[in-house]
């Protein structure tokens, strides 16, 4: 579910640029705030990828893999989500608002229940929530 996950995340930076860029184009601050978020995307990417030294094991268990960098992964991606979320609020429609704000407090709840338990239930609901979110975005 993780590189579904950010799969689908890099997927939708890449083609929900260019009306994140028009929707800031007039406001220098908006402006430079989307590239640092979608500069995040990249930072979300490569921490979300184990690192060489796990990878020279002879035995690789995913699971210790996944939990270990748990913490650094939903930290990164929260801090990445927030910002996009807050630079729509800001400079998206005002129809979307609402959806925003609730699409939020849902994933802030779940990111923190997230860090607190080590439930595989709880982790992949989590994933399975933000994919079921970007599908949408990216189908239009």
């Amino acid at each position: 579910m993780l590189v579904a996950q950010t799969l689908l995340s890099l997927l939708f930076v890449w083609f929900q640029s260019p009306s994140g860029y028009q929707m800031v184009e007039v406001n220098k601050l908006g402006f430079l705030t989307k590239v640092i978020t979608d500069s995040l995307a990249v930072i979300f990417t490569l921490v979300a990828l184990p690192d060489e030294q796990i990878l020279s094991k002879d035995k690789l268990d995913l699971k210790v893999i996944y939990y270990d960098a748990k913490k650094t992964w939903i930290i990164i991606w929260m801090i990445w989500f927030i910002s996009g979320v807050t630079l729509s609020l800001f400079f998206g429609p005002e129809e979307f608002r609402n959806m925003l704000i609730g699409s939020i407090v849902i994933t802030l709840v779940l990111a923190i229940l997230m860090l607190k338990f080590a439930n595989d239930y709880l982790h992949a609901g989590f994933h399975l929530l933000n994919v079921a979110q970007m599908t949408p975005y990216l189908l239009v």
